[in-house]
């Protein structure tokens, strides 16, 4: 007796056809409330965030009034700003998702995953090109003998 199903296929069931941004009456009432208890957190995190950005770009205009020049320090500083910016955007989007669904708009629930999505990639990128840049840094070191300069002491 032959089969018309792909055994690889993954189940068809009516609980996972739809997301649940599309359907606001599939979330959970306790994940709808988590959502929406976010709300204040983001607000603060947004704040936060903020502070942190503008006393790295106080940093760097101290340092370069200091000096006139760019050390790897100062580099390191304006790219934490730069990532840090690309965060803050996901951050304010989340806020803006969070407190419409707060205020009632089952709407912005999609919105609010989206930004939950596009945080986490953002991290995955930001984590993943760290560490290579790190693993890139370790083998040049090696490479050099820079690190094994003790073996020949």
């Amino acid at each position: 007796m032959a089969t018309t199903t792909n055994p690889f296929e993954p189940p068809r069931t009516t609980d996972l056809d739809a997301t649940s941004g599309d359907v606001p009456g599939r979330v959970s009432p306790a994940a709808l409330r988590e959502l929406e208890d976010a709300a204040p957190w983001v607000r603060r995190l947004v704040r936060l965030s903020a502070l942190v950005i503008v006393l790295s770009v106080a940093s760097v205009g101290i340092d370069l009034a200091r000096r006139f020049r760019i050390t790897t320090t100062t580099a390191a500083v304006v790219a934490n700003i730069v990532v840090s910016i690309l965060f803050l955007r996901i951050l304010r989007w989340y806020e803006g998702a969070s407190t419409r669904l707060q205020r009632g708009d089952a709407s912005a629930l999609r919105a609010v995953v989206d930004a939950q999505a596009s945080y986490f990639k953002l991290a995955g990128v930001v984590v993943t090109l760290a560490t290579g840049l790190f693993a890139v840094y370790l083998a040049y070191g090696v490479a050099t003998g820079r690190w094994l300069s003790w073996m020949h002491s």
